[in-house]
């Protein structure tokens, strides 16, 4: 089910790119992307649809093991894990409906209270695609190899 996340961040457009700075399917910030993944002046893995994906799950792995809930560490993935840990603290509650109700903070805006609804609304989506869509025709995935090249 945490696969659809990446349709909430990008609809995963490689090439995508925030305002803010965040880059590739999953939306990683250059700050965040470095715990994950190397970034570098030669090299950003945020773009790349393999390195990314394994860092968005071990930032969501490492999200869920602070905050013991999918929605809030869905929903830090979008805001970060310390606003979430500030919402539970105050709140004194992990219930994601709450928080979203009644968190205020400067930086859980529109966008962060509204995280973990998309996520659900895109996970309705592709559990109910016939319902939504009709019958699509559905490609074989593509195939895929690795390559070590020996320069950048």
């Amino acid at each position: 089910e945490i696969t659809r996340l990446v349709f909430v961040e990008s609809m995963f457009t490689l090439e995508a790119k925030s305002k803010a700075g965040a880059a590739g399917p999953w939306q990683f910030m250059r700050s965040t992307g470095r715990r994950f993944l190397k970034i570098n002046r030669d090299i950003d893995e945020r773009l790349d649809p393999i390195h990314s994906t394994r860092g968005a799950a071990r930032l969501l792995k490492k999200n869920y093991a602070l905050l013991r809930t999918w929605p809030l560490a869905i929903n830090a993935y979008n805001s970060g894990e310390k606003r979430l840990l500030k919402a539970v603290r105050q709140l004194g509650t992990t219930d994601i409906a709450t928080i979203i109700k009644k968190f205020q903070d400067r930086g859980y805006q529109f966008a962060s209270r509204n995280f973990y609804p998309e996520f659900l609304a895109a996970l309705e989506v592709a559990n109910h695609s016939t319902q939504y869509f009709g019958t699509l025709d559905r490609h074989q995935p593509l195939g895929t190899r690795e390559a070590m090249v020996e320069t950048p």
